[in-house]
């Protein structure tokens, strides 16, 4: 399924969460959320080093499409995996407009 991740997480107000993050603050997007959420880690992960390359990969492509502006080709699987990853790793309002984007 196509996904355009470079869209940007909105506040309560509907206007874009700001990404500190980066210099010149840019608006915080889905594909940040998603890259982010794939390479954090938590002390309980045990992680395979190839589930740790599986995750990197997926990100790499999220940045790739990012940057060509382009919309990503993901499976339900991955799909999954973002959901869970961004449930762990995100506060409610970015988790909860990050789920609906992906439901999208």
């Amino acid at each position: 399924m196509k996904k355009n991740l470079n869209q940007p997480i909105l506040n309560l107000d509907d206007k874009p969460v700001v990404n500190t993050e980066i210099e010149g603050q840019p608006p915080l997007t889905l594909a940040y959320v998603c890259e982010n959420a794939l390479l954090s880690r938590r002390r309980d992960d045990n992680l395979s080093g190839e589930e740790q390359v599986k995750r990197m990969g997926l990100a790499l492509r999220i940045k790739a499409a990012e940057k060509g502006n382009v919309p990503i080709d993901l499976t339900s699987e991955e799909v999954v995996l973002l959901k869970n990853q961004i449930v762990l790793t995100y506060n409610t309002l970015i988790t909860g407009r990050s789920l609906v984007m992906l439901e999208e």
